[in-house]
């Protein structure tokens, strides 16, 4: 089973799956391909989120992480590297409210809040680097009157020590 998951026809079902998932839940995202291998590197081709009107609000060319797989069995999600090429992200805001749109993208509405109380190790995130190549990026808030029009042709980050637990 381990290496039927690195056939292309089983990627091909992963991204059939996924897509299936993302339109069962409501969700505005897509994907054209997924790609998982068994040494934690997992590839996302053209993901997008796009509005009901059909306006593109983010899309990337290509999304690479690389994950250790042993510590997640320890709660621990070690990620070595991220890189996303040739991205787009366009929010806006709605005027009346001054919300960004992409938040009532993904409001259902109709759920009530649940309070769990779990007891127990809490999962940490730690990253390593991110690789960032051709990023666009624009925010439009009429509301508050802010215009924002960045791009990153190449940009390399590197942590030393990064977790959002410590």
């Amino acid at each position: 089973i381990l290496i039927c998951v690195n056939l292309p026809v089983s990627q091909r079902f992963i991204t059939k799956k996924a897509n299936a998932i993302f339109l069962e839940k409501n969700l505005p995202v897509q994907v054209d391909k997924i790609t998982l291998l068994l040494n934690g590197k997992i590839g996302l081709i053209r993901p997008r989120i796009i509005m009901n009107s059909g306006d593109t609000v983010v899309f990337a060319g290509k999304i690479k992480v690389s994950v250790r797989i042993v510590p997640l069995l320890f709660k621990k999600i070690k990620v070595n590297n991220i890189t996303l090429h040739d991205a787009v992200v366009h929010i806006t805001t709605d005027s009346v409210t001054g919300l960004p749109d992409i938040v009532s993208l993904f409001n259902t509405g109709n759920k009530s809040p649940k309070t769990k109380s779990k007891t127990g190790k809490k999962w940490e995130l730690s990253v390593g680097t991110i690789n960032l190549r051709n990023i666009r990026f624009t925010y439009n808030d009429v509301f508050h009157g802010i215009q924002i029009d960045q791009s990153i042709g190449k940009l390399y980050i590197r942590f030393n020590k990064f977790s959002l637990i410590r």
